[in-house]
């Protein structure tokens, strides 16, 4: 059974649906840190060179959206399911999407 502490198998499979449905490119990159646990990056394509990502991670209170700014990590939202993180993780971003292109929001 998987840990309670952490993304699962399905929370992942979608999340990465979901971010493939948000404007523009997305990158979905999946980490396992020392004690086990799974934690998701996910950046859209505009922050490829910046110092910025999402992350999503699962506690007890559901999954966790933080934005990490250079040395900075603040909590954006804790969410009960993976749609709902996706939704979140575009809302930290600042950016929205006017025809087809990335503008700040």
């Amino acid at each position: 059974m998987p840990d309670a502490s952490s993304l699962t198998e399905q929370d992942i499979a979608e999340i990465t649906t979901g971010a493939r449905a948000l404007p523009g490119e997305w990158s979905v990159f999946p980490h396992v840190n020392f004690s086990g646990e799974v934690i998701l990056m996910l950046n859209p394509l505009a922050w490829e060179d910046g110092d910025k990502a999402i992350l999503l991670r699962r506690d007890p209170a559901g999954i966790r959206v933080l934005l990490s700014e250079g040395d900075r990590l603040s909590l954006r939202a804790t969410v009960a399911d993976p749609t709902a993180a996706v939704e979140a993780a575009w809302r930290a971003t600042g950016l929205s999407a006017a025809m087809g292109q990335w503008r700040v929001a």
